[in-house]
């Protein structure tokens, strides 16, 4: 198994195996780059193999220094292990970073799988009554396990209503995700198991006593990208040209000592509408980075399709996968680690529904005359992905044709991309509040869509991509401001751009957004219809997919100018993906 995940970890590797236990790690060298932070790491019969950061890690060090314990690396993986040692379980709470780690204590014969509070680092598991099998990656787990592995039908359902699949399941039966904020506890002795969860994100105490300032906010800001650039090995930023990732470059191109690395992805063609490299140059000349832009053409942006879904661990139908696997692959060729603006529209109220949300509520107030005629007019729409009037009047046309009195239904479709008669799910737990559709985006939507094809992207170049905007404190402090002075029905991430003002442009901050994806249609088009009758009949997609959805999707979009784009993509990319896994 460790052989498979060489690709994530090329700097070390070792194992650690006793009668009941055998632990694997690979390991991408980051901090302490000397033989000292090997792991599997040992300390007092309690053995610890640890993907990820844990920012703050010198002051619990400073802690740990106090009551007794001495260090003999620089690594946050023997603060963490000590950590353990003094406080037990209880000591993940002190952690402020991304992780997934495996504890074994050999005294208590408990061994713990844990995963960072909002899932920025994988951890799979497969559990049985006979054994534990697990690791950073499924391929890694179907590899180094002979046992059964069977296609979910309910998890293929959910990845084509919300175009990934969402934890705990996994494209697998018997493998599940260890949700973010939570942790597996086996009793080897007893030879039981319970899954407990270590985090909750509140959103009760919005505003309270006293509001949170703009100056708050830059200062946690700024702290959490300072923690983010200590490193022994070079440091960059991906830098889009976006609201998120250019305070992220500001910030730190002002901390650092030296001139920071940055890197933006452009297309020709195509794909210029999607083009945001102009404003990212701009901001790489305002402070002075060393910027490198990628172009790619986008005739041949799909080129490595075959090669990119090879990397994912089950089907992820987003497709800003390409140019996060593009942006990783040029980054590493400069820096081991990156930092990025993700985290942003969650925390801040950055995407489109937010606002279609609020828009239905105002909706539902309409006298019924005038609900009937709008719902008349925008039935008609039936445009192209590309521009901005088409993408507000397809915006509109799903939220008036989704609009429900019951906040959990109406958030669920729009989040959703088939209709009830493909599937049954259970609906979001959000309410009339904005910040509940947030916190629902930061369980659900961030870890299993956003952060996972990031992790894969990323690590299949062994490059490191952090995520300041995550830090817990952040996160928890965003969540302390009102929805509704994040969003309103024609501004969204209010707060945050009012902070950008202070960093960047006004041409930078208040430009219409473009987003980090692919442009589809066009490529899916030149494919043709005959091509991907081809292409699922070869795949097998009829064994999970009724055959009826499957044309009526093919036919509506490349015959009847049905906007089926993004649903198309996910079952081509699930026909690949079966290709390569069944």
């Amino acid at each position: 198994m460790v052989a498979q995940l060489r690709h994530r970890g090329p700097d070390d590797e070792g194992v650690f195996v006793d009668a009941s236990v055998g632990i694997g790690h690979t390991r991408l060298s980051i901090l302490d780059l000397s033989s000292d932070g090997h792991q599997p790491m040992i300390f007092d019969d309690v053995i610890i193999s640890y993907n990820g950061e844990v920012y703050n890690f010198q002051e619990i060090r400073e802690d740990l220094v106090r009551e007794g314990y001495k260090f003999t690396s620089n690594s946050d993986t023997e603060v963490i292990l000590k950590a353990y040692h003094k406080w037990g379980i209880d000591a993940i709470a002190r952690f402020n970073g991304m992780f997934a780690f495996c504890l074994y204590d050999k005294r208590k014969k408990f061994l713990y799988l844990v995963r960072d509070r909002f899932g920025v680092k994988p951890l799979y598991y497969k559990l049985s009554e006979a054994s534990l099998v697990f690791a950073s990656s499924i391929r890694t787990l179907r590899q180094g396990d002979n046992g059964t592995y069977t296609l979910s039908k309910e998890a293929i359902v959910q990845y084509l209503n919300l175009l990934y699949v969402p934890a705990p399941l996994s494209v697998f039966r018997e493998v599940m995700k260890v949700r973010p904020g939570h942790y597996l506890a086996v009793d080897l002795e007893r030879g039981t198991s319970s899954v407990e969860k270590y985090y909750e994100l509140d959103i009760s105490n919005q505003n309270g006593a006293e509001p949170i300032s703009i100056q708050q906010i830059d200062d946690l800001l700024q702290d959490a990208i300072g923690k983010r650039m200590i490193s022994d090995v070079p440091v960059g930023v991906f830098l889009s040209g976006g609201v998120d990732s250019s305070i992220v470059c500001a910030i730190a191109a002002r901390q650092s000592k030296e001139k920071i690395n940055t890197f933006s992805i452009g297309y020709d063609a195509k794909g210029k509408f999607f083009d945001e490299t102009a404003y990212a140059e701009s901001v790489a000349t305002r402070y002075g980075t060393n910027h490198t832009r990628l172009e790619v053409d986008f005739d041949g942006l799909f080129e490595q399709f075959d090669e990119i879904i090879g990397w994912l661990d089950e089907p992820l139908a987003d497709t800003s996968v390409f140019l996060n696997y593009y942006i990783a692959s040029l980054a590493r060729k400069y820096v081991t680690v990156a930092l990025s603006g993700v985290g942003g529209d969650e925390l801040y109220g950055g995407y489109n529904r937010y606002q279609a949300f609020l828009i239905g509520q105002y909706f539902l107030r309409l006298p019924g005359v005038l609900q009937r005629a709008t719902r008349g007019v925008v039935s008609r729409v039936n445009g192209s992905r590309n521009g901005v009037i088409p993408n507000l009047m397809r915006a509109m046309k799903k939220t008036v044709e989704s609009v429900n009195e019951d906040p959990p239904t109406f958030y669920s479709s729009l989040i959703s991309y088939t209709d009830s008669s493909i599937h049954d799910l259970s609906i979001p737990p959000v309410t009339t509040d904005l910040n509940s559709l947030m916190k629902f985006d930061i369980e659900q939507y961030l870890p299993d869509d956003i952060l996972s094809l990031t992790d894969q992207m990323s690590m299949a170049v062994a490059l490191e991509v952090r995520e300041p905007l995550l830090d817990y404190r952040l996160v928890e402090q965003a969540m302390r401001i009102p929805g509704r002075k994040k969003v309103s029905l024609w501004k969204k991430k209010i707060v945050l751009k009012t902070l950008a003002e202070k960093y960047l442009d006004k041409s930078i901050i208040y430009r219409r957004k473009q987003g980090f994806s692919a442009p589809i249609d066009g490529w899916l088009r030149d494919l043709g219809i005959a091509r991907f009758r081809e292409m699922f009949a070869a795949s097998g997609i009829a064994d999970y997919v009724d055959p009826g959805y499957t044309e009526r999707i093919l036919t509506g979009f490349l015959e009847e100018g049905k906007e089926y784009s993004l649903q198309l993509y996910s079952l081509l990319v699930l026909a690949k993906w079966l290709e390569k896994n069944r």
